[in-house]
């Protein structure tokens, strides 16, 4: 389903994915954590041990809106929509149907946000956000072309400066203390082998 900022629950197989995650970022201390405001960031910080009131919600790192697809499978999509859906498969990045984001556009939001995060602090943090956003950031950072947005390779990912896990959802580790970058890539990547 294409469920953009639908306030949905983590499901129980993603809750039991989270908590798996939980033994692997153990050791890294967080100073604060800060989250979507939608309801399966926020269970995705309890399964992480981490209480409602230790978090710090913006607005800014919500998901993309998803506008008229909003709740449809993609064979809804392709049924009822097939001219913007075949559009959407050329501009991967840029295209947005009515009332819905790019990734570009959700990524430069998001990126903003963070910018204001790190303003805020030097400190380790915790983002609590969504693949959506975390994937256009991504092209904004790297300099790609939001269009290619789905292709970013290991070796991109691993020379950005912080590192993506993948739960359910996605977080951002950004840490003060560069050294422990590739400690929690190493975590990332025997984590995702096991999940």
């Amino acid at each position: 389903r294409c469920l953009g900022i639908q306030d949905v629950p983590v499901s129980d197989y993603g809750k039991a994915q989270i908590r798996k995650s939980r033994e692997y970022i153990e050791g890294f201390k967080w100073t604060r954590v800060y989250s979507s405001p939608l309801r399966r960031c926020i269970e995705t910080a309890e399964c992480l041990g981490i209480e409602k009131d230790e978090l710090k919600i913006r607005e800014n790192l919500r998901e993309m809106a998803a506008g008229i697809w909003e709740n449809l499978t993609f064979k809804e999509i392709r049924e009822k929509y097939p001219d913007l859906y075949e559009e959407r498969g050329k501009s991967l990045g840029t295209f947005a149907v009515e009332g819905a984001e790019s990734f570009g556009e959700a990524g430069e939001r998001f990126g903003a946000c963070l910018d204001e995060i790190r303003g805020e602090t030097d400190e380790n943090i915790l983002v609590i956000a969504h693949a959506g956003v975390i994937r256009g950031y991504l092209c904004l950072l790297d300099g790609k072309c939001y269009d290619e947005v789905m292709k970013l390779t290991e070796e991109e990912k691993q020379t950005l400066p912080y590192v993506v896990f993948s739960i359910q959802l996605i977080c951002v580790a950004y840490f003060a203390d560069k050294e422990q970058f590739a400690e929690l890539a190493k975590v990332n990547e025997k984590m995702l082998t096991r999940l």
